[in-house]
């Protein structure tokens, strides 16, 4: 099965207009080599996230393949331990960013089971504006 070029999407796809939240934070984690998601659709998405002024993070992880962080045994996986550990921290340190009135707990292991052997403070009482200061200790 191939890809659809973008000029067959736009003739046999009814896609309605897209509305675009411009309060929203997007994080997404990537594998470099993922297979689905072709260096020219990354670059349409960034893009797009720009001209619609969306706060976007990318993180396209070294080597590293689509399902890097589905478990072993799950359909479609090709767990990456290191890349499942790093999206998994950059994830929290989102979290800590967005919703800094709420404290971020230790997380020894992630839904996956991979060891984080990290943990994110949040350092500054000027969190609360998203301006905090963040640091990660081991755990």
């Amino acid at each position: 099965m191939r890809r659809m070029t973008e000029e067959e999407y736009q003739s046999q796809v009814d896609v309605p207009p897209n509305n675009y939240n411009t309060k929203c934070k997007v994080l997404v984690e990537n594998g470099d080599i993922d297979d689905h998601v072709p260096p020219q659709a990354i670059e349409f998405w960034k893009k797009e996230m720009d001209s619609q002024g969306i706060d976007w993070r990318f993180n396209n992880h070294a080597r590293t393949p689509h399902g890097f962080a589905l478990a072993p045994g799950v359909w479609s996986n090709c767990y990456t331990e290191d890349a499942d550990r790093r999206s998994t921290l950059s994830m929290l340190s989102f979290f800590a960013e967005l919703w800094p009135e709420f404290p971020q707990n230790a997380v020894e292991r992630n839904a996956c089971g991979t060891r984080l052997g990290q943990a994110l403070e949040v350092l500054d009482a000027l969190a609360s504006s998203g301006a905090g200061d963040f640091t990660a200790s081991r755990l």
